[in-house]
């Protein structure tokens, strides 16, 4: 821990340091900028802020799009708090801090011979934030990487530490899962993981009618399933995975190819298409331009691969059954209103999980993203687009660009006056509050 930001006293504005998240859309100036590297330094922080009458926010990878993050007052970063403390190859359970990375606790399992459950494509979130926040993959039986997690270290408003677990104080443990960090703050973790095995990765171009006219039997055949869509193009690049005792067999030559092709390349000549067909047929002679649509690699690598550009992001997860008829509505609104949305809008599918504040809390889900760079005006077409959201009852990404409060969330989670009692019991001056938590959970009374 940086000790020199941790003496009593409110610092000058500009003597502040600086806060950005990865898409750089939300800033902060707080007061201390913290680094623990064990648990007693997070309990000190929490008391410390208690004393000056300050609040305490954990930054994690800083992945969010949304403000969840954000502290006027003390902010915790938790990249140094990521040990690995156990590994239990016989019940295949890992406990760890919760700063640990996605991809580095990823890596580290590997060795040793195991992977963490399908978790998407943020691999430098932490594990705490992406808990936190509700975070999934994609496919037929797979909801939250939260419902993973069998066990918590959680240091609350008190100051307090509470072991908490399905068997042992549940309440704490549901409300603290995917709380927004509003309800603790996380230190370490238990979770499930598997037994290490390559992922065999397949692409196809699809057009979005026919990926929802067969989304139900596509998903009974692959373990984790997602599609990017092309909203103004019609079409669709499904991806569909399933473990495989396979190792990668591409060449150098092929792999920079592919590399190149996905990351570069593709877009290049699609956008180029639109505009100039002469030039992008000469770049697509010198540029390689289409991806392998197959690829056996490990899950870090293909995250990697999806990762692409900075960008914002907002997801809704609604129930499944109202897929197609949302899309088709966001469809037409993107070509009624001359959008060209230069990132394709992602559609994932989740299985139900019964964590009080999770998106996919009792719900066969499926989730519609909608992406911009934040070079863009993407306001306009993300309030229309979660306007159509809210007619099927969807549930926003609590870690993605919103606009709904406390008022019109409630309605959506039917234990949500469940979490806020056990909330303002585990944290009951409001010390883990900001202004977005304000906004969505509403003010601590």
């Amino acid at each position: 821990m940086d000790l020199l930001r941790f003496v009593p006293g409110r610092a000058r504005d500009d003597a502040r340091p600086r806060w950005r998240n990865w898409a750089g859309n939300q800033v902060c100036a707080p007061l201390r900028l913290h680094r623990p590297l064990t648990e007693v330094e997070l309990v000190l922080i929490v008391r410390t802020a208690l004393a000056e009458g300050e609040r305490v926010r954990v930054a994690g990878g800083g992945r969010s799009y949304s403000g969840v993050a954000l502290s006027d007052g003390h902010l915790v970063e938790t990249h140094g708090y990521d040990a690995l403390l156990d590994l239990n190859v016989t019940r295949g359970l890992a406990t760890v801090q919760a700063g640990a990375s996605l991809r580095g606790l990823e890596d580290e399992l590997w060795r040793r011979g195991f992977v963490l459950p399908p978790w998407g494509d943020a691999g430098e979130a932490t594990l705490g934030g992406a808990i936190s926040t509700g975070t999934h993959a994609s496919g037929l039986h797979i909801s939250s990487l939260a419902s993973q997690v069998t066990a918590l270290r959680v240091v609350t408003g008190t100051g307090d530490v509470i072991d908490c677990s399905p068997e042992r104080d549940r309440e704490v443990f549901e409300a603290a899962l995917t709380g927004l960090g509003a309800a603790g703050i996380l230190s370490t973790i238990t979770i499930q993981v598997q037994r290490a095995a390559h992922l065999q990765q397949r692409e196809e171009q699809i057009d979005i009618t026919d990926l929802l006219d067969r989304q139900q039997a596509l998903l009974h055949g692959d373990d984790q399933m997602e599609a990017e869509l092309d909203l103004a193009g019609g079409t669709a690049l499904l991806r569909r995975s399933r473990r495989t005792d396979r190792v990668p067999d591409l060449g150098w030559h092929d792999r920079l190819n592919d590399e190149v092709a996905t990351r570069v390349g593709r877009t290049s000549v699609e956008r180029a298409g639109r505009v100039a067909p002469s030039i992008a047929d000469r770049l697509g002679r010198v540029l390689p331009h289409e991806p392998l649509t197959e690829r056996v690699e490990r899950a870090t690598h293909l995250a990697e691969r999806r990762e692409g550009p900075r960008r914002l992001e907002m997801e809704y997860v609604l129930p499944r059954q109202h897929a197609r008829e949302a899309i088709e509505r966001v469809t037409d609104l993107v070509r009624r209103g001359n959008w060209q949305p230069s990132l394709p809008a992602v559609l994932r599918w989740s299985a139900p999980d019964t964590i009080p504040l999770s998106m996919g809390y009792r719900r066969e889900a499926a989730s519609i993203t909608v992406r911009a760079r934040p070079s863009e005006p993407f306001q306009p077409l993300f309030e229309a687009v979660e306007t159509v959201m809210r007619d099927y009852e969807g549930r926003p990404h609590w870690g993605k660009v919103h606009f709904q409060t406390h008022e019109t969330l409630r309605p959506l989670y039917p234990r949500w006056d469940e979490f806020q009692s056990t909330r303002r019991r585990l944290d009951p001056r409001g010390v883990f509050a900001n202004a977005y938590t304000d906004r969505v959970l509403g003010v601590l009374r």
